[in-house]
């Protein structure tokens, strides 16, 4: 999920402010809990390669921080009014479909839990 999360964040920082990127951008704050998750509950026992560890804390820091720059930059009514829940409901549902969607025949089909996240440790049990 927070890859998924980087690669808009990357189309976000290339684009101009434009109805669609906007768009992109309304619905793509709404799924920063991934991220704090992946923040409050590591799961970092299997990076075992030189940086990993490293790479792993800047990259979840970063896709914090990202939105504030892109919103300082594009100016603040590229976002929605405080009230208006529809924007979170087209991230839920996005996000949804990607996960039923897309990661969930791959895992099927591969047998990986492709969504790493809140798993038992192996020292666990």
């Amino acid at each position: 999920p927070c890859h998924f999360i980087t690669m808009v964040q990357i189309f976000l920082l290339c684009a101009k402010p434009s109805k669609f990127s906007v768009a992109v951008l309304r619905s793509m704050t709404h799924n920063l809990y991934v991220t704090l998750a992946a923040m409050l509950f590591p799961v970092t026992n299997t990076l075992i390669y030189p940086g990993e560890y490293s790479l792993y804390w800047i990259q979840h820091v970063l896709i914090f921080c990202l939105p504030v720059y892109i919103i300082y930059v594009w100016g603040p009514e590229s976002m929605e009014n405080v009230s208006d829940f529809s924007w979170t409901l087209v991230g839920k549902i996005t996000f949804g479909h990607y996960h039923h969607h897309f990661l969930y025949p791959i895992a099927e089909l591969t047998y990986v839990n492709l969504n790493n996240m809140l798993c038992p440790d192996r020292k666990s049990g």
